[in-house]
């Protein structure tokens, strides 16, 4: 078994613990955030989708989903590796879903991340592109109170090139 995925179960295990111990391991695991986006990049998919899962077993229990979204902008959005961009955003609608009013409040994190799938509508790698583009289409559909219309515009204009 390939050494990325076993650390992925033992720290998806380990998280378990952060619901019982919020206070005790949370910084900790919260600061492994990085790394797990960058294994969303990971050419093996086994390995992209457990790691995946502990994104959002971290999200589920911590409810830190401000942070994730943030890292996922950070470290994510901006990797030079275009999986890693690609499967950031893939992430994201099941992330939203563990904290729905994230969404309703129309949370500052959340406009910058629409601001940088929108920069994503243009990326070099043309599958990038197409995911960005499908991403807003479902944010744009799940949370239509939310979705700005800027948003949509910026959508009806990368339609027009």
């Amino acid at each position: 078994m390939d050494i990325l995925l076993k650390t992925n179960q033992l720290l998806y295990d380990i998280m378990a613990e952060i619901h019982k111990n919020p206070n005790e391991l949370q910084p900790e695991v919260a600061a492994l955030i990085p790394w797990f986006i960058e294994n969303l990049g990971n050419p093996k998919a086994t390995v992209r989708k457990t790691t995946h899962k502990c994104i959002g077993t971290f999200v589920k229990f911590s409810r830190k989903l401000e942070y994730v979204l943030l890292q996922l902008i950070r470290v994510g959005l901006a990797n030079q590796n275009q999986r890693t961009r690609q499967h950031s955003m893939l992430v994201i609608p099941a992330l939203l879903s563990l904290k729905p009013q994230l969404v309703d409040d129309g949370a500052s994190e959340l406009h910058q991340l629409v601001q940088n799938i929108c920069s994503k509508l243009r990326d070099p790698i043309e599958i990038v592109a197409k995911t960005a583009r499908k991403l807003l289409l479902e944010l744009k559909k799940c949370y239509p109170d939310t979705f700005e219309p800027k948003f949509v515009d910026v959508l009806s204009n990368s339609e027009d090139t």
